[in-house]
């Protein structure tokens, strides 16, 4: 889902930054409500869209969230992919 959202273009193909910040980096800083309100509203000082209005990824921030969180910790490797189970998150 990350990649039908173009998100690798400005955060690097594994999300570790490239134009813009790491998130497996700001996951592992910042709180959950925090990633949860720059992923709905954006960071548009920092060229950051929000996407609020995209039920693709707004309906899927819980599972967005353990993903990044997952990879932030350990738990989850950067080749690690999740698969879709009904509509969960998917990358």
């Amino acid at each position: 889902m990350l990649r039908t959202l173009n998100c690798e273009r400005c955060h690097g193909k594994d999300y570790d930054g490239l134009a813009a910040p790491s998130v497996v980096a700001y996951v592992r800083t910042q709180s959950r409500e925090s990633f949860e309100r720059v992923l709905l509203e954006g960071d548009p000082s920092r060229g950051m869209p929000g996407y609020r209005a995209n039920p693709l990824l707004s309906g899927n921030v819980e599972g967005i969230y353990r993903y990044f969180l997952g990879r932030a910790n350990g738990t989850i490797r950067r080749n690690d992919r999740p698969k879709s189970h009904g509509g969960a998150y998917e990358p």
